[in-house]
This record gives structure tokens, C-alpha cells and sequence, in this order.
């Protein structure tokens, strides 16, 4: 069985988000079976890949324009084979993976070479594309636009949210007719719009589609969170099944993780983990002179977008204050609006002795503030699956969120469920927020000691990609063997 994955992003040779880690983590499960398909970054980690060499030089990648001449590079990262595409033009040698007006026609041209590529390798099982960025490979595929030997295309949906919206031109541009996909069967955007859709393509040709989380599977099938494409999701909602995302065992484990002054684990019984714990959060409030004393230490991490909340996040800090607690918020605002919710707030808490504001991505401090915090808040507006809850989990980290997508998969309750492991809240509003932050720093300040079993036992939640993998491995299984799934 022969898997070619194919992304944007990958960990540890380059990541944005989420999409940068699941890739990782996944290809790295799955081992020999897998190779990989990456652009070559001009700031890749480079350094990582072992034996890089050219595989294939000055490759001829038809376009409206002419041919692009593009070099092939193979290599090897955590015993699986990977693939770089190096085009000879100015496509992947900006400072930033996304943000450019080139943004559509470089990954249109990332998903041409890439099939390409699949067509010197021979037989290939199932290629795997993940997110809109490579979903024309699928109409690439299935349209015989290059003649693969690709079996069956999987697509994952990591967020439904971006989609890849372009003009008829683009897919010009990459030598094919844009207008034979304006059909709203294929991947016309929606009635009214003369415009493509590329995930919508890669939705309406591949075998199978894998939303990243259970909850969102059902999810996207609704206008609320289909974003447009509810319609033709329901239409393959036959051939759709979430898998949670899983997170790499060795980069986040507390027990060896090298940005730690102290280490722990689960092996360890509560009370020396505890007195571990507070060890880190005592470095922590000494790195940043904050209060000390016996107040519970709240945070958020990650990007600062509309998804996941901004307002409330802002609340947060000001709400945690008010119930004699600390809080540290690590996470860049990305978007406009985040960016103008957040604009005076480093300053306003400039002098705080119980806030921490850093609109820095800092991996080192991310990983020092997960063994350090009593509580992490994910207020998401919508979550296709999330990694930061899987962290906690490790981490010793309770976390209250909002019950949507893959953190109603993973987080239950306190009050009303059996396998309770955090705090959830249903409305997206500060006023279930701060019912529900009341709830949990009550329980942390009048049931420490079933706090801290709590958060031991969560410790022991087996969510990563050895686990999580074999769900892939039981798709791809079926779908090679059946002429449709």
C-alpha cells in the first residue's frame, strides 16, 4: 500500500497552523507506507532532510505562459520518503507561506506539478490532498488532465472556512479551461457567482473526504458551518467520516520535552506531579514578575483569528482578574478585526502584575506555559477538531471550551458527564463564558484534590498519531479493495 501525501505545510519543516502539525504527525505514523509532497519553501528547515538530492531535474510544467521548468528533490524525514517542488520562478521564495495575491495560482501550480510528479512514480494507492491549496489535484486526477496511476484520491478538510475562491483565469493560467469547470456539479462557487471553488473540487472528485473531527463531520453538513458547500457535502455524506486529529507523542510529552526546566509524567503519583507543576508555574511568574501567591494561572495559545474568539478571549483576561486570578495570553491577532480587538490591550496590561500579553509565536514558551498553567480557555466560534485541548490534556492542563466540532468530541463536562475531563459552554457569548469560568475556578479553589486526580487521569488520554493513525489505515484498507466505498 503506497500513500502520497500531498500539503502545503508540514511539521518540522514548515508550519502555519494546525494543518502543519497533522500533516506531520500523520505521515510520521503512518512510516514507509507514506511519502510526501511539499513545496520547496525558501525558509524550509532544510537541515532536516536527510540524503536531499535532485530526483528530477528541469521538469516541464505546462502553463498559458509557456512551460515552467521546475527541479524534483527527494529526500527522507522520519523514514519516509519526501518529495520538493522547486520552480524556477518566484513562487515559494517569499517570506510568508500564505498572505500573497499569488497565493491561488502558486498552489494551482504546486497541484499541477505535483500530479505530474505522481505520474513519473508510477502506481500509487491513494493520494492524500489536505485543504484547498492542493484540492484541484483531485479534478487533475479524475478528469485524466495528467494521466496518474493514482487509484483513489482522499481528501481531508482541516477548515471548511477557507476554500480557495478564484476566477476562471487561474485555472487558465496552469494551461487548463476554467470555464469547463463553471458547472455547479464540478466547481462552480455557488449560483450568481462566475467564480471556482477549488476545495469544492476537490469535495466533488475524490473517493472519500476526512473532516478532522467527528462533530464537524456532522457539522459541515448544515448551512451554519458549511460555509456554501452544505449542499454538495450532503450529496457524498456517504462518503465522509471525521477522524480526530491525534498530536505527536514525542514533541509534546512532558517527560522529555526539551523546553522544560522541570519535567513530569503520568507515571509519577499526583503529588509529585503536582509539586512539579508548580515548580513551572513558579518559573513562570518569576519570568514575568507576576503576583504570587495562591491564585490559579488561566491562559490562551495559538492564533488570534475570528474563529477562535477573539472578544471573549479579551473578556477573559479582564474576567479572570476580577476572580483574583492570572492570566497569560500567547498568540499573534492574524486577521483585521482580531488586530483591531486587540490593539491597546498589551498596553493596558503593561504594569499588570497578574497578565501576560505576547503577540509573539514563541514554540519554547508555548511548550513552558502548557506545564505551567492550571487552566487553558478555547472559546472557538467554530473547531474543526483543535490540538491545544490534546496539549492540556498531557500537559496536566484543564480546559474549558466551547462545545463545537472536535472539542465537543474531546471534552466532557465536569458536571454532567461520566468521562469528565474539563468545563464546557454552549452559546458563543461572554455571558456562558463567565458562568462557566465561575464554575471551574470554584471547583479549583473547593475540590483541589479532585482537581489534581482529574487532571492526572487526563494525562493518561490517548490521542496521538500511533493511535490515531489506524483509523486512516482502515479507510485506505477498504477503499483500495472496493470499486466504490
Amino acid at each position: 500500500m503506497k500513500i502520497a501525501h500531498i500539503s502545503a505545510e508540514c511539521t518540522p519543516l514548515i508550519k502555519v497552523g494546525g494543518l502543519g502539525e497533522v500533516v506531520g504527525g500523520l505521515t510520521k505514523a503512518l512510516d514507509k507506507d507514506t511519502i510526501l509532497i511539499l513545496p520547496k519553501y525558501r525558509y524550509l528547515k532544510i537541515e532536516k532532510i536527510k540524503n536531499l538530492r535532485i530526483f528530477k531535474k528541469n521538469l516541464l510544467v505546462s502553463t498559458k505562459k509557456g512551460h515552467i521548468k521546475t527541479n524534483i528533490y527527494k529526500g527522507y524525514i522520519n523514514n519516509i520518503e519526501i518529495y520538493l517542488i522547486d520552480p524556477k520562478n518566484q513562487y515559494f521564495e517569499k517570506k510568508r507561506v500564505y498572505g500573497y495575491k499569488i497565493d491561488i495560482e502558486k498552489f494551482l501550480f504546486f497541484s499541477k506539478a505535483s500530479c505530474l510528479l505522481l505520474k513519473e512514480l508510477g502506481d500509487i494507492d491513494i493520494a492524500h490532498i489536505h485543504d484547498w491549496h492542493v484540492a484541484f489535484m483531485a479534478p487533475i486526477i479524475k478528469e485524466n488532465l495528467v494521466k496518474t496511476k493514482v487509484k483513489k484520491v482522499v481528501l481531508s478538510i482541516h477548515n471548511l472556512g477557507y476554500q480557495g475562491i478564484c476566477r476562471i483565469g487561474d485555472v487558465d493560467k496552469i494551461g487548463y479551461d476554467g470555464k469547463y469547470f463553471l458547472d455547479k456539479n464540478k466547481l462552480k462557487h455557488y449560483e450568481g457567482k462566475i467564480k471556482l471553488n477549488l476545495l469544492k473540487g476537490g469535495i466533488v472528485y475524490s473517493d472519500f473526504i476526512i473532516p478532522v473531527s467527528n462533530a464537524y463531520a456532522k457539522e459541515i453538513l448544515n448551512n451554519i458551518h458549511g460555509g456554501r458547500l452544505s449542499e454538495i457535502l450532503q450529496t457524498k455524506k456517504n462518503k465522509i467520516k471525521g477522524i480526530v486529529n491525534g498530536i505527536d507523542s514525542k514533541s509534546w510529552n512532558p517527560e522529555f520535552d526539551e523546553f522544560l526546566f522541570h519535567k513530569f509524567s503520568k507515571k509519577m503519583p499526583p503529588e509529585k506531579l503536582i509539586k512539579i507543576k508548580e515548580e513551572n508555574k513558579k518559573f513562570l511568574i518569576e519570568k514575568f514578575h507576576l503576583h504570587k501567591g495562591e491564585k490559579p494561572l488561566i491562559g490562551y495559545i495559538g492564533r488570534l483569528v475570528v474563529q477562535k474568539g477573539p472578544k471573549i478571549i479579551k473578556h477573559a483576561i479582564k474576567k479572570t482578574l476580577s476572580e483574583n486570578g492570572r492570566f497569560v495570553l500567547l498568540g499573534t491577532p492574524l486577521d483585521t478585526q482580531s488586530k483591531k480587538i486587540f490593539k491597546n490591550t498589551k498596553h493596558r496590561y503593561a504594569k499588570s502584575k497578574n497578565a501576560v500579553i505576547d503577540f509573539s509565536f514563541n514554540e519554547k514558551l508555548s511548550h513552558q506555559l502548557f506545564a505551567a498553567l492550571d487552566f487553558i480557555i478555547i472559546p472557538s466560534l467554530f473547531e474543526p477538531c483543535g490540538l491545544t485541548q490534546l496539549i492540556a490534556f498531557k500537559y496536566g492542563v484543564m480546559p474549558i471550551v466551547r462545545k463545537t466540532g472536535g472539542l465537543s468530541d474531546t471534552v466532557f463536562d465536569i458536571d454532567s458527564s461520566k468521562e469528565k475531563n474539563g468545563f464546557t459552554f454552549n452559546n458563543f457569548s461572554t455571558e456562558d463564558f463567565d458562568k462557566t469560568l465561575e464554575r471551574a475556578l470554584h471547583f479549583f479553589k473547593n475540590k483541589k484534590e479532585e482537581f489534581y486526580k482529574i487532571i492526572h487521569k487526563n494525562m493518561f488520554l490517548d490521542y496521538t498519531w500511533e493511535t490515531i493513525s489506524k483509523e486512516y489505515v482502515k479507510i485506505y484498507k477498504k477503499l483500495i479493495k472496493q470499486k466504490t466505498f
